[in-house]
């Protein structure tokens, strides 16, 4: 009889503590949601004041989504709430950032989100959930605002993810997050060198092997991680390999060991096409790209001698030098042109190169070279070739930077 009574006793225990757990969660999914709206609600406001004179309004707005996000990320800390809850803000968060650049700045100015990523990348083995929830969010707000300072303490956790090192290895998925983190970063030049001076020969190796490695599936070298990983060694290829004896860079051991073999340059003129049609690349990945980063890659190549290895990438480089597509920046115009001029000098069908060019460009093409050429030599040395029928010059690359010489 004590026993069934101690039995009942613990019974009921267990039961109001599981209602006390339960109602705490719908509590915190409640303020969730409503943080969440009120969230929106700002960056709504934020979005019609930014053509506002009232500079004043505009700045209490913006302290109020400030305050507002800090809540919202708070919800992501370990103590804060159950594993379900912190993916599920992680998840929501993470498509926002992805959208709204001001979104995304808010978010990595909060000065909570590092550790709010540092605790939920944790994984052991089986679960992989959160941590990838948790790199999607990274992702959303690098993609925006990869020079933000709150990264860069974080970029050696990335580096071991992204080349599977660790006492447990990463999930692929883990991994391909990770290069695609690292990727995003590189456009940053100051965290692109900080990366740099993460990764030596050896480094460089496991983040090349690591695309070959076998899934749960047995399949093998995944488009989006082959990409990623291409993508991040095309940003560095200038830098030097930290402790390297015989200064070899980034491009050098790309060019003999990953680039070639993984068709990355036609992959990336299929994302630069597919990044002015508004479309993910790799497809169906949810990896969306702004113009200037594939027109800052290619011209990155360009200027490092791999100007014929481009060829593909005429068509999209000549419409985003002619403004021809969403969100085309005068900067993202002006890297095309430099990378335009740099393939027409060093492939080898001039005429079906300026044919083709011309087209991608269409008629205000014309006028966008007149325009930059007075002050860009570039864009003279382009618009001579494309409409005034003169042979291509020579292009200039620096013995340093230019890869198959230096090889």
């Amino acid at each position: 009889k004590i026993d069934q009574a101690a039995m009942s006793n613990n019974e009921t225990a267990v039961g109001a503590s599981y209602h006390a757990l339960k109602e705490q969660s719908e509590a915190r999914l409640q303020r969730f949601e409503s943080l969440l709206a009120e969230f929106l609600s700002h960056l709504n406001e934020l979005a019609s004041k930014q053509s506002s004179d009232d500079a004043t309004a505009f700045a209490r707005t913006k302290a109020r989504a400030a305050e507002t996000i800090k809540e919202l990320l708070k919800l992501t800390r370990a103590d804060a709430a159950d594993q379900r809850l912190r993916m599920k803000v992680l998840q929501r968060l993470s498509e926002i950032a992805a959208q709204d650049a001001e979104a995304a700045s808010l978010m990595a100015t909060s000065g909570i989100v590092q550790v709010c990523i540092s605790e939920n990348l944790d994984f052991t083995e089986g679960e992989q959930e959160l941590p990838i929830a948790t790199l999607n969010f990274t992702i959303g707000i690098a993609s925006q605002i990869p020079h933000s300072q709150d990264f860069i303490p974080l970029l050696p956790v990335f580096m071991d993810l992204a080349c599977a090192r660790g006492k447990t290895t990463p999930f692929r998925l883990l991994q391909m997050g990770a290069a695609e983190v690292l990727a995003n970063l590189s456009y940053s030049d100051s965290a692109r060198r900080q990366v740099a001076c993460l990764m030596d020969t050896s480094t460089v190796q496991a983040l090349m092997l690591a695309v070959q490695d076998k899934d749960a599936l047995g399949s093998q070298e995944l488009p989006q991680h082959v990409f990623m990983t291409g993508l991040l060694l095309a940003n560095l290829c200038d830098l030097t390999i930290a402790g390297d004896k015989n200064q070899l860079r980034f491009g050098e051991i790309a060019w003999h060991q990953f680039w070639p073999r993984h068709n990355f340059f036609t992959s990336l003129a299929a994302g630069a096409a597919a990044v002015l049609r508004r479309e993910d690349w790799p497809p169906d990945t949810e990896s969306r790209w702004a113009p200037w980063k594939f027109a800052s890659t290619l011209e990155r190549l360009a200027r490092c001698g791999l100007g014929k290895e481009l060829r593909a990438s005429v068509t999209p480089l000549a419409a985003i030098a002619a403004h021809r597509g969403v969100a085309i920046t005068k900067r993202a115009s002006r890297l095309a042109v430099i990378a335009l001029r740099a393939i027409l000098s060093a492939a080898p069908d001039t005429a079906a190169m300026i044919d083709e060019a011309r087209k991608a460009g269409g008629p205000a093409f014309l006028d966008v070279l007149q325009e930059s050429a007075e002050e860009d030599p570039c864009a003279y040395d382009v618009l001579e070739v494309l409409f005034n029928g003169r042979a291509p010059l020579p292009h200039w690359v620096d013995d340093s930077f230019d890869l198959q010489a230096s090889w």
